[in-house]
């Protein structure tokens, strides 16, 4: 799922974290995800190419894979969201499911 940052909020090429390549603005993504207080996060792996964040993992609910997402979002220097996130629920366990994606 491919989500657009709204143009007013994008940041300049001047704002540090986008100077510092997108090896340190995954890392300020993943810091952020830690800040959210959900456990489930901390294992949501993060990607970024020109602008563009790749969220990759499992959580427990759609909702989470929300709050990674607005995380990824507030991130300077991030222009879109790839959600690639996998939510797996207990009930997906049982009935033998690995995985449930929101087809975009």
């Amino acid at each position: 799922m491919l989500t657009p940052r709204h143009p007013s909020s994008t940041l300049s090429p001047q704002d540090p974290t986008v100077a510092d390549g997108p090896a340190k603005l995954a890392e300020a993504i993943r810091s952020a995800l830690g800040r959210c207080g959900y456990s489930a996060l901390k294992d949501v792996a993060c990607d970024v190419t020109d602008g563009v964040a790749l969220l990759r993992g499992r959580v427990p609910s759609y909702y989470l894979k929300q709050v990674a997402q607005m995380a990824a979002m507030d991130a300077a220097g991030v222009h879109s969201v790839v959600n690639r996130i996998d939510v797996v629920t207990s009930s997906n366990a049982r009935a033998g499911s690995s995985s449930v994606r929101l087809i975009d």
